[in-house]
C-alpha cells in the first residue's frame, strides 16, 4: 500500500528477510506496515537443480497489531 519496499539479491541456499516499521534486511526499506493487500514477488534468476522449494510466511507481531 505504501509503494515499493526494495529488493534483496542473495546467493545463500537458505534466506530469511525482515521488513518492519523499525528494521529491514539490507536492500529493503523499513517503515510503516500498512493494512491492505500486499504483493510479494519472487524472482528466480538461475535454478540449477532439479527441484526448488520455498516457504513464504508473513505475519504481524502481536505488539504491532494493538498499535
Amino acid at each position: 500500500p505504501d509503494g515499493y519496499r526494495g529488493a534483496c539479491h542473495r546467493h545463500d541456499p537458505k534466506q530469511q528477510f525482515l521488513l518492519s516499521h523499525s528494521e529491514a534486511s539490507p536492500g529493503l526499506a523499513k517503515g510503516r506496515i500498512g493494512a491492505g493487500e500486499w504483493t510479494i514477488t519472487l524472482s528466480f534468476h538461475s535454478i540449477v537443480t532439479e527441484e526448488c522449494t520455498y516457504h513464504l510466511e508473513a505475519w504481524i507481531p502481536e505488539e504491532e497489531e494493538k498499535s
